[in-house]
This record gives C-alpha cells, sequence and structure tokens, in this order.
C-alpha cells in the first residue's frame, strides 16, 4: 500500500512497485515530489493561521489576502515567525521558488550577489520588501505602500 497523500495527481503510477519512483517514495518525478511537499506546507501553514486567533476568538485582518510571499537571505525577524503572521492574515507562504510570487522579503543582501540580480528583473513583475514592511502592515492593520521597504545594498 502506498503511504498516505500519494494517490490520484500526484504523479503515482499504477501497477509499478514504490522502489520504481522517485527516490522509492511513490513519486514518479522529482518535480512531482515537490509539488506534493509544497501542497503539505500550504496546508500546515493554513492550519496553525485557524488556531491563532486574537484573543477575544476573532480571526486576525485578512491584510496580505491575495498576496503570496517568498524569502531570501536573512531577516530581522525569525523565518518561522514571519511565515506565521503571513498566513495568519491571509497570505501565502511559497516554500520554493520565487516566480510565482507577488511580494519577496528580503532584508540583507549585497549588491553583488547573484540573487540580488535576479531579484532586481523580478521588481518589474512584482515587489521586493524588507520584513518590516510585513511588521508595519500587521501594526497599521492594513496593506501599506511596498516603495519605503525596498532592500538597501
Amino acid at each position: 500500500m502506498g503511504a498516505p497523500g500519494k494517490g490520484a495527481g500526484t504523479g503515482k503510477g499504477g501497477g509499478q512497485s514504490a522502489g520504481a519512483f522517485f527516490g522509492g517514495g511513490g513519486y514518479a518525478s522529482h518535480g512531482a515530489y515537490f509539488v506534493e511537499k509544497n501542497r503539505k506546507l500550504k496546508e500546515q501553514f493554513a492550519a496553525a493561521a485557524q488556531v491563532a486567533e486574537k484573543p477575544d476568538g476573532q480571526a486576525k485582518p485578512a491584510i496580505f489576502r491575495g498576496l503570496s510571499f517568498w524569502m531570501t537571505g536573512r531577516t530581522c525577524v525569525p523565518d518561522q515567525e514571519l511565515k506565521r503572521m503571513i498566513v495568519e492574515h491571509g497570505g501565502v507562504y511559497e516554500q520554493y521558488g520565487f516566480t510565482r510570487v507577488s511580494h519577496i522579503i528580503a532584508d540583507n543582501l549585497a549588491a553583488g550577489n547573484q540573487t540580488w540580480g535576479e531579484l532586481k528583473r523580478r521588481m518589474k513583475r512584482g515587489n521586493v520588501v524588507t520584513s518590516s514592511w510585513v511588521l508595519d502592515c500587521i501594526k497599521e492593520g492594513k496593506r501599506i505602500p511596498e516603495t519605503r521597504y525596498m532592500p538597501k545594498c
């Protein structure tokens, strides 16, 4: 029998032994494995966000609804804390790859860094902000303009 969550739609084929699949884990390819891994991470973040409510039992404001995030480099706030805050306030955190996100969080990047070069190209299609933008939006209770929160290199 296959492991839970590896059934239809995840790249597992019929009739072959689990050892014939990517890494022996029942996935047809590296890509299928990461699709499933990303799905599970999103479920975990969403479950954690449902538990996190205000003390009076109300949900936190969905400041980041419709936005997706990815982090690179060091941040002033621990990454797990940032992920939790983003999801608690309606955002989606993408663990892998920044090509699908609306916001990239980067506090500390060197100007010569290859990642910074890629982020500069990416800025035309999305926003690159510091973790302070997330904190200030939450403090204000609304999405604030990103322009003042671009990382300095």
